[in-house]
């Protein structure tokens, strides 16, 4: 997963802020605590809840991890809005 995270802005050119890996209110099942997720708050400027381009990301997300028959593909479900994180990423 982090590799993946890495490559967004390396390989694919999106400035993002990670707003929550581990940390924040998930569920005790949920797939931060299994390093397979993350919320980003802020792509390219825009806050997610404000029209950020949160689709291609998912997409860039999902295809920057490479397909392993021991390993799962990252699973990016979704881009969440939070009040958290800098105002400038």
């Amino acid at each position: 997963m982090l590799n993946g995270l890495l490559k967004l802005p390396t390989q694919y050119g999106y400035r993002i802020s990670v707003s929550e890996i581990v940390g924040g209110d998930h569920s005790s099942n949920s797939k931060h605590y299994a390093g397979f997720a993350f919320d980003i708050n802020h792509i390219n400027g825009r806050h997610v809840g404000s029209g950020a381009p949160h689709r291609g990301l998912m997409t860039a997300a999902r295809s920057s991890v490479p397909r392993k028959s021991s390993a799962p593909a990252m699973p990016v479900t979704a881009v969440t809005s939070t009040a958290a994180g800098p105002a400038n990423p």
